[in-house]
């Protein structure tokens, strides 16, 4: 959020940024078909069309063209910070469809009978929640979705063998990499013994060293589906 004046010798930088904020919310837009976003976004462009014009006027000392230029910035990062909650939704409903496709597909195939019940009814609070486009709701079924969907893949033969491979081309993204590391090599050394239960203890406790923000990528695995 744009806060207190901008040093002029900032402003192009920051022209240049919120120029392509906007130019990433447009394509997320027009993807979703969000018109009113589109809108909002057009009376965006006219404002940063206006920013260099009163960026030349506030260097040439026009103290006047500089606080207009201070106070169009304030009200471009509004207008950019609103489509970005407006295209919230869209967003997140595009990742639910894809993730219920993963799900079903890997709980229908893999899952037993109560996780096909879990999972069935948590789709109907799922559906309940879409249409009411209660984002907190949906994302904690859709979080349900993917617990589901992750029991039912860990059952798949090699399963726990890809877990490891993909977790150890993150282990600077955890929380202690020289943990996890070491518990990288200890998974391999499981996996030439055949060791089954070392191997599952091991990728399990990588999970738990995931980022907190790797929460749902950590139920989804290597699917591609987040």
């Amino acid at each position: 959020m744009v806060a207190g004046r901008i040093p002029l010798s900032e402003i192009k930088s920051r022209v240049a940024e919120l120029s392509h904020r906007r130019q990433a919310q447009l394509s997320r837009a027009l993807k979703h078909g969000a018109q009113k976003v589109v809108v909002r976004l057009s009376m965006a462009d006219q404002l940063l069309h206006e920013a260099p014009v009163l960026e030349q006027s506030a260097r040439g000392g026009d103290a006047d063209a500089e606080q207009k230029l201070q106070r169009l910035l304030i009200e471009l990062d509004g207008l950019l910070s609103e489509a970005e909650t407006e295209l919230g939704w869209p967003d997140l409903d595009e990742r639910a469809q894809r993730r219920i496709a993963w799900a079903v597909s890997r709980v229908g195939e893999l899952g037993t009978p109560e996780e096909r019940s879990v999972l069935s009814s948590t789709l109907d609070s799922l559906r309940r929640a879409r249409a009411a486009q209660n984002l907190k709701d949906v994302e904690r079924h859709l979080l349900t979705v993917l617990r589901l969907a992750n029991v039912a893949q860990m059952r798949e033969g090699g399963a726990w063998e890809s877990e490891l491979d993909r977790c150890s081309g993150q282990v600077a993204e955890t929380r202690d990499p020289k943990e996890a590391i070491r518990l990288v090599e200890e998974g391999r050394r499981a996996m030439k013994k055949d060791d089954r239960q070392t191997l599952e203890r091991v990728v399990r406790r990588l999970w738990e060293l995931s980022p907190p923000s790797d929460e749902a990528r950590k139920y989804a695995l290597g699917s591609g589906v987040i």
